[in-house]
């Protein structure tokens, strides 16, 4: 899954009304918070470094610390750290890609990353299962 991909796999989001998710992973989408002090623009729309938490086939050819690029308002801010594969800043840090058994999700778009993308794109249409 990719962005809104990864965001329908949980179990609901603060998006259209707290809509129920597929449940896949546990925990809501959540917006991210915005105010006179922080002055977080929304929605996160950009390149940002994406840490991965755990190794995955996906990121083989991957550095840890690459820009990807974002373009989403909600995000995973909690669920089992298990499937948590990488984190991300904006504001505050939020997942950037998870995974359980055959699903990986990423939050970024790796169709419009460059390099690093389609690198991760090619690998997951390698993966074998």
């Amino acid at each position: 899954g990719i962005c809104l991909g990864l965001q329908v796999l949980f179990e609901n989001s603060e998006e259209s009304f707290n809509q129920k998710g597929l449940g896949i992973f546990s925990g809501k989408i959540e917006k991210f918070k915005s105010d006179d002090e922080t002055k977080l623009k929304i929605p996160h729309m950009g390149w940002n470094q994406v840490e991965f938490s755990q190794s995955h086939f996906i990121w083989e050819g991957l550095e840890s610390s690459k820009d990807f690029y974002f373009v989403h308002s909600y995000a995973s801010k909690e669920t089992d750290e298990k499937y948590i594969y990488s984190k991300t800043f904006h504001g505050e840090s939020f997942n950037s890609a998870v995974a359980k058994d055959n699903i990986f999700a990423t939050q970024f778009h790796p169709e419009k990353s460059g390099k690093s993308g389609l690198n991760l794109l090619q690998n997951f249409i390698d993966w074998k299962i």
